[in-house]
């Protein structure tokens, strides 16, 4: 039974092991009838799995994103092309960056010439 709902509620790589949450959810859905706004789940699983930062992870619901992303009609050619644009845009705001940094690091250098001009005048007037 668990396999069964695993696979079609909650699908995981590993289906011989399960959490307490886990068994918890899967017994309130099946044993108490309870009410689930699946969309709301599987929203919340794959974006739960999509904010992870480790590089092997994979989504859940591989089918349904994949049935998603024909309906949207996005082909590879499509994909290829925002992909070069956000390349593109990245290495703008890299180039935006470094000048930026460096028009800040030239404001330091200004300033700091500023405040020792004061730094002689004041020392000036106090000897004379």
């Amino acid at each position: 039974m668990h396999l069964i709902l695993c696979s079609t509620i909650d699908p995981k790589k590993h289906t011989t092991e399960l959490s307490y949450g886990r068994a918890e959810f899967l017994y309130m859905v099946v044993v108490q009838g309870l009410h689930v706004d699946m969309a709301s789940f599987i929203y919340q699983c794959v974006r739960a799995e999509a904010l992870k930062t480790d590089a092997q992870i994979s989504l859940p619901y591989g089918v349904l994103l994949t049935q998603f992303l024909h309906n949207l009609m996005l082909t590879h050619e499509m994909v290829g092309n925002i992909s070069s644009q956000l390349s593109v845009l990245e290495l703008k705001v890299v180039s935006m960056d470094v000048e930026l940094k460096k028009q800040v690091s030239e404001i330091q250098l200004a300033l700091k010439s500023v405040a020792t001009s004061v730094e002689i005048v004041a020392l000036t007037e106090w000897v004379v």
